[in-house]
């Protein structure tokens, strides 16, 4: 589906776009909001700052970056990963387009939906309406996570 058509159902109600300047639910569901949580062992303030950690090889430095949240978590962004297309978490290197990357990325949004109930309460709140993340990339070679993977992550987190 085109971004004009999404805008579309957007603006008619059927889709709701998640992205920052928005309120309750959807602003509950971007990356960069406050969501602490717990994950292998550390403490998460948001999604945001898990994705950022990932981009880095040192495990202190993904302990800080994953407690972090808001533009400070993504101003933790590098693009050292993009050149080799790899990712660590937990001293284990994932191919970010691999499928081990994809277990790895829906645990971590499972253990924030287990642990924050202000996240399970937005997510319910969005009914059976469709999720976008227009600002996202499509590219997965460009980004730690796409648009398509973060929404359907979120759709199948949903269903629970």
């Amino acid at each position: 589906m085109t971004d004009f058509l999404t805008k579309i159902l957007c603006r008619l109600g059927f889709a709701l776009d998640i992205r920052i300047g928005t309120e309750f639910p959807v602003i509950v569901l971007c990356n960069i909001y406050p969501k602490p949580f717990v994950f292998d062992g550390v403490q998460c303030g948001s999604i945001e700052g898990f994705l950022q950690a990932v981009k880095l090889a040192d495990y202190d430095q993904q302990v800080r970056v994953c407690s972090l949240s808001g533009l400070d978590a993504k101003n933790e962004s590098t693009s050292l990963w993009k050149k080799s297309q790899t990712v660590c978490w937990g001293g284990t290197t994932y191919g970010r387009q691999s499928p081990e990357f994809q277990q790895l990325l829906r645990r971590v949004y499972r253990a924030c939906y287990d642990q924050n109930e202000l996240f399970r309460s937005a997510l319910a709140a969005t009914r059976h309406k469709r999720l976008v993340h227009l600002v996202g990339k499509c590219d997965p070679r460009e980004t730690i996570l796409t648009r398509n993977e973060m929404c359907d992550i979120l759709t199948e987190l949903r269903s629970l």
